[in-house]
């Protein structure tokens, strides 16, 4: 597996989608097929994430609203988020492991689920406009 370029994630990417992919290979859809995102990638070393679901005003924060930051490194095939502010405390010093690829200019970031580790979420992102 090839490393990353980090200069080749540097700026702002809005969420194309993020689904959750089943053992069975089902997929279904954690913050809605509408969910919303941002992942910011600094030259500095520096990432923050956030999603959103479409509708959070009606859910509580646990369940529409995740955010995260600190800092991020490269390695075959991954990329690791490094979180030192998080709007979950047990993110909070918990590296987050991403297996990482560019398909057709989308990153493509996934993780087995916390909840169920037989799961995989696979988030895409499009570089954002402007």
């Amino acid at each position: 597996m090839e490393t990353i370029a980090i200069a080749s994630l540097h700026g702002c990417w809005d969420l194309a989608s993020w689904r959750r992919i089943g053992p069975d290979g089902g997929e279904t859809y954690p913050y809605t097929r509408s969910a919303r995102g941002r992942l910011i990638y600094e030259p500095g070393g520096r990432m923050a994430v956030f999603l959103m679901r479409p509708d959070w005003g009606e859910a509580s924060v646990a369940d529409g609203f995740i955010a995260y930051s600190g800092r991020f490194e490269t390695r075959p095939g991954e990329i690791h988020h490094l979180i030192d502010l998080a709007s979950q405390k047990p993110l909070v010093d918990l590296p987050q492991v991403r297996q990482a690829s560019f398909v057709d200019g989308v990153l493509r970031l996934a993780a087995p689920g916390r909840d169920d580790p037989t799961a995989r979420h696979e988030l895409d992102w499009r570089r954002a406009d402007g």
